[in-house]
């Protein structure tokens, strides 16, 4: 996802841009590692929420990033184990 950011440097000159992270709080971690005093932080404009051409799936909202970590370790699990993709998808259904 990206948002587009007003800041200032700590020279005090005023910066502008965009910068890409997974949420708000990692861009705006991201900017003050560059030590840079956020003014202002928004979702960039035609964004999509992240998801591109997936957005239309998820019409109710974003899916929150700790059931995208649960299902990734789970999928992670089990192809470590050699169990199928399909299989696995209807396990984790189940």
């Amino acid at each position: 996802m990206q948002f587009q950011y007003k800041a200032r440097s700590p020279e005090g000159e005023s910066q502008e841009g965009i910068v890409d992270a997974a949420s708000i709080d990692l861009a705006v971690g991201s900017l003050q590692k560059r030590n840079l005093l956020i003014l202002s932080i928004t979702p960039a404009e035609g964004a999509g929420g992240g998801l591109g051409i997936f957005s239309r799936y998820f019409e109710f909202g974003r899916v929150p990033l700790k059931d995208v970590v649960v299902l990734t370790r789970q999928l992670a699990t089990l192809f470590e184990a050699k169990v199928p993709v399909v299989e696995s998808f209807k396990i984790l259904i189940g």
